[in-house]
């Protein structure tokens, strides 16, 4: 088949259905082929492995052709169904529990989002362009002539038989009805995602979607394409440049293998030291915590010595080397101070674990600190409870044996005597 405007033979080997229809428009070229090889240079310079010899590449061919594009616009009625998802926020009251697994003694009243459901359904009209390209002599990345279409677009003016007599001109082919039809493949996350944006509520959950209707209207145009054959060393490439300043640019590049492994090997190493990083952080951070175990390790040591000195208070106390008022003041003084030590410990334990916290947070965004075992914690409140509980029944015992409770009841009955 020859073509009746620019004379270029075409075999139709693979009988495709042609159309002979004029085009609605036509971007035409306003490079020269003097200037192709210069701005293939250029082109490939922008490539991050090109070799670094790479002037030495002999163009074999250039040819000037307008590729045939559709501008396809779909339009849609869709039927929907989903369930809507609304949040609404609600007020409850909690005991906090810190990192250390410290349980706050008041509750605090928070706000929480609860979702509620709803049935939605809908129809609508959906809009899409998409750009198909259907070339013979341009097998290569489609992409360039959609760059350009886009870039160009404004400068589309109508189809004259003069502006394609000096370079190549390709037919249109009727676009085969199975790539038509796929289109609802192309579009369905458009389609499922504009859906979305007309669906009530905060968020949606089992949307499902079916097409009533389709409507298609096709536009053609021509595009101007300089594909360019080209070797290096051994190997042939093949290169595309947009035929009005020769700017957009696709295809095969050299590629040198040094280059790719030094490329290879950075990557590495900077994962190497991300990852190095990251770990010193990590121990840091496990540093910085180590101290707030320590804390406890104060606090058993102060509970050894109070218990020490518990069971020498109650020797003297037992033989009478002290009366029962000194030994409860200096017992209600013992539990007093591991109190106020366990607090002012236990303060500076959450300020580490907190100070810790924000450090790993603002060091590795998104990591998640580690939680403290709150068992320790729990551990020394029964401690204290014990430890109470010890020193009552060590009171207990030396009243006994003084005749408790019997002289505690004849004294309280004298005293009541004498108040009659």
């Amino acid at each position: 088949m020859t073509c009746i405007f620019c004379g270029t033979k075409y075999f139709l080997d693979d009988a495709k259905e042609v159309d002979f229809k004029n085009p609605d428009g036509i971007i035409p070229f306003k490079s020269n082929e003097s200037d192709v090889r210069s701005s293939l240079l250029n082109w490939l310079k922008t490539s991050r492995f090109i070799p670094d010899d790479i002037e030495k590449i002999t163009v074999t061919s250039v040819s000037g052709v307008y590729v045939p594009l559709y501008l396809l616009k779909v339009k849609y009625s869709v039927d929907w169904t989903a369930t809507s998802i609304y949040f609404i926020k609600e007020t409850y009251e909690t005991f906090e529990i810190d990192s250390s697994g410290q349980r706050s003694s008041y509750p605090v009243t928070k706000t929480k989002k609860v979702e509620k459901y709803r049935p939605s359904s809908g129809r609508g009209n959906l809009i899409y362009e998409h750009i198909y390209v259907l070339s013979r002599g341009h097998p290569g990345d489609t992409g360039i002539c959609e760059n350009l279409f886009k870039k160009y677009e404004k400068d589309l003016s109508s189809f004259t038989e003069g502006q394609v007599k000096q370079h190549q001109l390709e037919p249109f082919s009727k676009i085969p009805k199975d790539e038509l039809s796929s289109l609802e493949t192309v579009f369905s996350e458009k389609i499922e995602k504009d859906i979305g944006k007309t669906i009530p509520g905060d968020r949606y959950k089992e949307l499902h979607w079916s097409i009533d209707d389709t409507e298609i209207k096709e536009s053609r145009y021509y595009i101007p394409v300089w594909i360019i054959n080209y070797e290096y060393g051994t190997e042939t490439f093949q290169a595309f440049l947009d035929g009005v300043d020769l700017k957009i640019g696709s295809g095969s590049v050299p590629e040198d293998s040094d280059k790719v492994e030094q490329a290879r090997q950075e990557e590495e190493e900077k994962r190497l030291a991300a990852e190095h990083e990251k770990d010193g952080i990590y121990r840091e951070y496990k540093d910085m915590r180590k101290y707030a175990n320590f804390a406890y390790v104060i606090i058993v040591i102060y509970f050894l010595a109070l218990l020490f000195f518990e069971r020498l208070f109650y020797r003297h106390y037992y033989w009478n080397m002290i009366p029962v008022r000194s030994y409860l003041i200096m017992h209600a003084v013992g539990l007093i101070g591991f109190i106020i030590f366990y607090k002012i410990t236990e303060a500076v334990r959450k300020k580490i674990l907190r100070d810790s916290d924000i450090f790993l947070r603002d060091k590795l965004p998104g990591s998640r600190p580690e939680r403290m075992p709150k068992s320790i914690s729990v551990i020394i409140k029964y401690i204290y409870v014990i430890f109470l509980i010890y020193s009552l029944f060590l009171v207990f015992k030396v009243e006994q044996r003084k005749g408790f409770p019997q002289n505690f009841l004849i004294k309280l009955r004298s005293y009541a005597t004498e108040k009659r």
